[in-house]
């Protein structure tokens, strides 16, 4: 949901010609996506969530499975919208109260970083800390 709400909202507000390189930043900070002006805030995920728009770009989402579809109505996004707005105020009250000196700190944190933080977004659904491996064939020579 947080995906395509980004891609259609993101990209023409934010002036993208091309993907970012580091996808923490695509998203943009805390402060941004709990900033009323922003474009790309909490306020506007949740009204694009009821949105023509938005209810046609989710039911695309959805139309792979169908049992999906019909649990996800624009009353649960509402609630998880309204959850997620509370654990990120929480986190950025706590935040600004641990670090009172420093006037930028919610501008420091990225969105994503602070989403895999608070476990709203599962990290084994987005491996962040890839290593390589080489796969050898054995053989008896």
């Amino acid at each position: 949901i947080l995906g395509a709400f980004f891609k259609t909202h993101a990209k023409p507000a934010l002036g993208y010609t091309n993907v970012a390189t580091n996808i923490f930043t695509h998203l943009g900070s805390l402060s941004s996506f709990l900033d009323d002006d922003a474009n790309t805030n909490i306020k506007n995920l949740k009204y694009w969530c009821s949105s023509e728009e938005g209810i046609e770009r989710l039911t695309s989402l959805t139309e792979w499975y169908t049992d999906l579809s019909s649990l996800i109505t624009v009353e649960l996004l509402n609630e998880r919208i309204d959850y997620l707005h509370e654990k990120l105020t929480e986190y950025a009250d706590k935040l600004e109260a641990r670090y009172p000196k420093k006037k930028n700190i919610l501008e420091s944190k990225q969105l994503l970083e602070v989403l895999f933080e608070l476990g709203l977004l599962p990290g084994y659904a987005f491996p962040t800390d890839l290593v390589s491996l080489e796969i050898v064939k054995i053989t008896t020579d």
